[in-house]
């Protein structure tokens, strides 16, 4: 009796992958590769519109930071300035617009920072500042024509001192 461990030549030729296992590969591999670019994508476009959310908040901050700094005279002095006089800052609204850079790519998103100042009460005196900073995200331009429109919020309360 003899032992052979070798393969006859039959099983040989039948040993590859047939035309259609190929294709298939290939077919789930783009599938596969696709969906690691979309999801590649999907994570920059997130991360790109949170840096520029985080950059708008520090303008709204900065813009409340501004208000609450400026002079507050409420009470009225022999000079005739102070509490309900053209030295305090009175409620009010007012416009700001400044600019945003992207970087790596040079181009600069506008955003305006609306501030608004009420009355909250009047004994003690207490206003309320709101800085609300609106921006459009450019990259949804890009694919719709028509770019979304955010908005960040700062509001805070500033008492007599």
């Amino acid at each position: 009796m003899a032992v052979r461990f070798g393969q006859n030549n039959k099983q040989k030729a039948g040993a590859g992958f047939t035309l259609v296992e190929v294709v298939m590969s290939i077919a789930i591999l783009a599938l596969v590769m696709g969906g690691m670019l979309c999801g590649y994508i999907q994570t920059n476009q997130w991360a790109e519109w949170s840096s520029l959310s985080l950059a708008a908040q520090s303008f709204a901050s900065q813009w409340a930071e501004q208000t609450q700094a400026e002079k507050w005279d409420t009470h009225t002095d022999l000079t005739g300035t102070g509490y309900g006089t053209s030295n305090e800052l009175l409620t009010t609204n007012y416009t700001r617009t400044n600019s945003m850079l992207i970087p790596g790519t040079g181009q600069s998103v506008i955003v305006t920072n609306y501030v608004s100042i009420t009355s909250v009460c009047a004994s003690p005196q207490v206003r309320q500042i709101r800085v609300d900073c609106v921006w459009q995200f450019p990259l949804t331009a890009i694919w719709t024509n028509n770019p979304a429109i955010f908005s960040n919020t700062v509001i805070t309360w500033r008492g007599a001192r």
